[in-house]
């Protein structure tokens, strides 16, 4: 940049006009403000991970406030359970976040290059790739839940509302 001008984001005009995703907005991220970009794609990242720890933070608040007059411990319980099922609720969302980061990388470098058709190949066979193989970790994931359970040593209560909720969010 040598006339000292602010650089912009170079963006396709007709394709913004158009109004369709197949002709969106098209910004080249190497002419520009670096911190600029990162901080523009940060936005709807930062979104994402507030509502995911939000609706953490709205379970525990709902499940810790659970009451029942013939079982009155049963927010206790509760908490207990999630607190249980969570390393195999992890492993299934790391393997999900993991493909997804995997799928994000193909896909952008396809695009990158300027082959959308290549982009579109390996996005559709992400989806399918993604689809049977969290298949198979979720039936894995079923399958260890009689063996795991119980090795946490909690009493029968807390563990069939570990399965119980396991068994719903796997």
């Amino acid at each position: 940049m040598s006339n000292n001008k602010k650089s912009r984001p170079k963006v396709d005009k007709e394709a913004s006009s158009s109004g369709s995703i197949k002709n969106a907005t098209k910004v080249d991220l190497t002419q520009g403000s670096v911190a600029k970009h990162i901080f523009r794609m940060l936005g709807p990242f930062t979104i994402a991970i507030i509502a995911l720890i939000s609706t953490g933070v709205v379970d525990t608040i709902y499940l810790g406030n659970l009451s029942d007059p013939d079982r009155p411990n049963l927010g206790v319980y509760a908490l207990a359970a999630i607190g249980i099922a969570y390393p195999l609720t992890f492993l299934g969302n790391s393997a999900n976040i993991g493909l997804g980061a995997g799928t994000l990388s193909a896909v952008s470098r396809a695009i990158g290059e300027g082959n959308i058709p290549q982009a579109r190949r390996r996005a559709a066979a992400a989806i399918l790739f993604a689809i049977l193989l969290m298949t198979m970790v979720v039936l894995f994931l079923i399958l260890l839940v009689p063996f795991v359970l119980p090795m946490t040593g909690q009493g029968e209560e807390v563990l069939s509302h570990a399965r119980a909720y396991l068994y719903i969010s796997l």
